[in-house]
């Protein structure tokens, strides 16, 4: 079972979807974020840019592609495989690992 930490700045709540659907929005994130090619990804762009990976299948089962990219999102920031922009400004994200 994955366990999703959520920083909240208080208490680190913890979330757990199926392990199906987080490796799936994971690789699609990770996908999304190469395709981009730049650095630093806007994150408002990611549920699209997710959601355009994934076949209607895929969508429909997973229920709320925003809900659920963001909440794989912040356990990849946790994890250290992305971090906040530090020069691109609020909302912003670059991946940490190659």
């Amino acid at each position: 079972m994955i366990e999703i930490r959520v920083d909240t700045g208080r208490a680190v709540p913890v979330l757990r979807p199926r392990d199906w659907k987080f490796a799936l929005v994971r690789a699609a994130i990770l996908e999304a974020v190469e395709h981009l090619g730049a650095p630093e990804f806007p994150c408002r762009e990611l549920p699209a840019a997710v959601a355009a990976r994934l076949t209607a299948r895929q969508r429909a089962a997973l229920g709320s592609i925003g809900w659920i990219t963001k909440m794989v999102m912040c356990e990849m920031q946790l994890a250290g495989e992305l971090r906040l922009s530090s020069t691109g400004g609020a909302g912003r994200m670059a991946r940490t690992v190659p």
